[in-house]
């Protein structure tokens, strides 16, 4: 439970205290290690979905021609 408190914690001041481009990239390394593996697939639109962006404008990530794996 003290893990999980701690995870939350951190999280909280990550959110507030850093850009979306950095916590894009800490949301991404923590996926990863949840995945497990060499490596991950995720489309565009999911990613989209997840983060509340309307459009690659607006997104924290590369393009979709560029490879996220």
């Amino acid at each position: 439970m003290a893990a999980y408190l701690s995870l939350v914690a951190q999280s909280a001041a990550c959110n507030r205290l850093h850009k979306v481009e950095e916590r894009f990239a800490r949301w991404m390394l923590m996926t990863g290690d949840r995945v497990g593996g060499d490596g991950f697939y995720l489309t565009h639109e999911f990613i989209s979905q997840c983060w509340a962006c309307t459009g690659p404008a607006s997104a924290p990530w590369p393009a979709p021609s560029s490879r996220l794996a």
